[in-house]
């Protein structure tokens, strides 16, 4: 799919403002589908032609299916049209051509409006730079996000499938009671996937929250290190600023992430083997508020992950703090564990964060 996004990408750029030439673009293939509602080779060189995009006709067939906008038969789907320019919109100017990276180069999410006042030169965007990431690993990827939500998971599925399909060793460190929203990639990575995929969740002596880190390692070579949240809002409407890294000093950041794994509880662990792969009470947060097994814990402290951040936020309003962004919920949470005028449960709940964009699941 990352091939396929990026095909239109390039093919589009000179528009101007890719996602809108997308939209446009769809519009026309629809407009000239044949009595039945199909577009083939022939409605698709028309389209090309009329908004004056470059491209044989198999090409973009080529893409558009594998972008499951056109099934087999030819038949377009508006709902996944849509999900393609949200990955677009995502994207942003990350597959433009920069030349040669430094040991490091600035990273944001941006939203569009700020985006149009920053042109040119581009700026790599987070979500287009994680997918690099993931794309480019052979071995082993690391990714620290201490909150996530299903638009974010689904963003990247398709790319950490497709690491787990090459062998690379996939390991994801967040905070309690967030593994629950890897359990759809891990039950197709049990069948799909020949690489290691483990879920940790950490707290730690100090912070309930274990991490705030934000990091993606790729081979212990390049590197993500930023704000984002690995969540619809991080990866989309949010101002989020990193950086991308690379050289020996990349090194220094798996050192921390192992040495985080093993403060943790190891909630999700797959090898990839048939037959050999485990899900550790790592459930679908839509069956129950069934807590992650913390027996392996080293260390017993109580915690707390939001079950509703909005409830969360207005409790935090009464008492004069105000959350930036109750939707992602870290600063309800750090705030909760550390205010002596509030007792913290004893029990696991889960976040039950929304995809703040509300544009629909992004391409697979």
């Amino acid at each position: 799919m990352n091939t396929a996004l990026r095909a239109v990408h390039e093919a589009l750029a000179s528009s101007g403002h890719v996602p809108e030439a997308w939209r446009q673009l769809v519009r026309e293939f629809c407009r000239r589908a044949d009595a039945r509602g199909r577009v083939g080779p022939d409605q698709i060189a028309a389209a090309l032609r009329s908004r004056g995009v470059s491209g044989s006709s198999g090409e973009w067939l080529t893409h558009l299916r594998l972008l499951a906008f056109l099934d087999a038969t030819g038949y377009p789907d508006q709902e996944r049209a849509d999900a393609v320019g949200v990955a677009l919109e995502l994207v942003g100017d990350s597959f433009a051509p920069l030349g040669p990276i430094p040991s490091w180069a600035p990273v944001a999410t941006l939203p569009s409006e700020l985006r149009a006042l920053l042109r040119p030169p581009p700026v790599r965007e987070t979500a287009g730079v994680l997918l690099e990431l993931i794309d480019g690993a052979a071995t082993a990827l690391k990714l620290a996000t201490p909150f996530v939500d299903r638009g974010g998971i689904s963003f990247l599925s398709g790319a950490l499938l497709g690491a787990g399909r090459r062998g690379v060793a996939t390991d994801i460190i967040t905070s309690p009671g967030q593994a629950a929203m890897f359990s759809d990639l891990a039950r197709q990575w049990s069948s799909e996937a020949i690489g290691r995929l483990r879920v940790t969740e950490v707290a730690t002596q100090l912070s309930p929250l274990g991490s705030h880190a934000k990091i993606m390692v790729a081979d212990a070579e390049r590197a993500y290190v930023g704000s984002a949240n690995l969540t619809g809002a991080g990866l989309g409407r949010h101002i989020e600023i990193g950086v991308e890294v690379k050289g020996p000093h990349v090194a220094d950041l798996v050192r921390i992430l192992s040495a985080l794994e093993r403060l943790g509880t190891v909630a999700v662990e797959m090898d990839g083997r048939p037959n050999r792969s485990t899900l550790s009470r790592a459930h679908d947060p839509g069956t129950g508020s069934e807590a992650i097994d913390r027996r392996r814990a080293p260390m017993r402290r109580a915690y707390v992950v939001i079950e509703q951040p909005d409830i969360a936020a207005r409790d935090l309003k009464r008492r004069g703090t105000v959350a930036e962004d109750p939707l992602e919920g870290e600063d309800v949470a750090a705030v909760r564990q550390e205010s002596p005028r509030e007792a913290v449960p004893q029990d696991v709940g889960r976040a039950s964060v929304r995809d703040p964009r509300g544009a629909g699941k992004p391409p697979d």
